[in-house]
């Protein structure tokens, strides 16, 4: 009975620690603006500007957006906790992390699909690194 409370409080502790960083880094990142490199993307794309401020919207970035004189832009941020409620909801609810629009090369990929195909040479890196480093180590 002693050791199934303790690995409860353990895992308990385990997940709770886990939405702590999730919320921090997801808060950290949402305070920094809006990628120039998604921007530029959308005056590439076809659709413009509208279809990448509608892929914002529609991931819950932005309530609303304008176009400005001399060609800018301008757009109302949501606030991040209801940014994040959002998120939550899609990931725990749906299984959608969202799309890449900042890396170029995975532009408007799975984020989900790009982090499964990169898994593989992930995992084999480490098992080589591990395999060297601890007989050199010992």
């Amino acid at each position: 009975m002693y050791m199934f409370k303790y690995v409860t409080k353990r895992l308990g502790l385990m997940l709770l620690t886990f939405f702590i960083i999730f919320t921090m880094c997801f808060v950290l990142i949402k305070l920094l603006p809006i990628p120039s490199t998604i921007l530029d993307k959308g005056r590439q794309v076809e659709g413009g500007m509208e279809t990448t401020f509608e892929i914002l919207k529609g991931r819950g970035w932005i309530d609303s957006y304008e176009k400005l004189d001399n060609n800018r832009w301008d757009y109302v941020p949501k606030p991040i906790f209801e940014q994040y409620g959002i998120y939550l909801k899609k990931v725990l609810l749906e299984g959608n992390f969202g799309t890449v629009l900042v890396v170029e090369e995975y532009y408007s990929m799975d984020i989900w699909e790009t982090f499964v195909n990169k898994l593989p040479p992930t995992i084999l890196i480490n098992i080589y690194s591990t395999l060297i480093g601890v007989p050199i180590g010992l």
